[in-house]
């Protein structure tokens, strides 16, 4: 009599936990009513998901073969929710400045050839990118790969340099 209630108690457990509602939560974020989405990742960003690895340091570190400093790859994004065309300007790039010394970087991004970087006495202001249509699907993304260096005999002091890059995006 015991082992068939036990049996009894067994099964209306185990049916209970066969109905059980399983729930799961999954935190996602996402652009809603904003017209542009623009920003420093460490990757790529697709579609039209917020990342969640946004960039606000970079830093240098020593290359594999001790000739430079490099920042190794990142990105800028640009997600679009607009059927308008942009421009994106870089309004502000200056040297890596410490207190008394100011160096000058250069990028090799794959698809950011048009910014060459900045000398050491000088800040760029440059068009970075340019859509020709005149008009656009949304929404659009763009990655754009940058990639600094600095040679090793251009440091001259080993405190902290700073410098900073400033984006601005137009309607066309």
């Amino acid at each position: 009599m015991k082992k068939i209630l036990l049996f009894i108690i067994i099964i209306i457990f185990v049916s209970f936990s066969l109905f059980a509602d399983i729930k799961a939560r999954v935190p996602v974020g996402f652009t809603s009513g904003r017209t542009h989405n623009i920003g420093f990742s460490t990757s790529r960003v697709s579609g039209s998901m917020e990342p969640d690895t946004e960039l606000e340091t970079v830093t240098f570190s020593v290359s594999s073969d001790f000739s430079s400093y490099t920042t190794g790859p990142f990105y800028m994004y640009l997600q679009l929710f607009t059927t308008y065309p942009v421009r994106v300007k870089i309004s502000k790039a200056t040297p890596l400045r410490n207190k008394t010394n100011m160096i000058g970087y250069t990028n090799s991004g794959s698809n950011t050839s048009s910014f060459k970087g900045v000398g050491a006495s000088s800040e760029s202001v440059e068009k970075f990118f340019e859509e020709s249509e005149t008009s656009y699907e949304m929404p659009r993304t763009y990655n754009f790969e940058f990639n600094f260096f600095v040679p090793v005999e251009a440091i001259k002091s080993t405190s902290e340099y700073t410098g900073t890059i400033t984006i601005a995006l137009e309607a066309k």
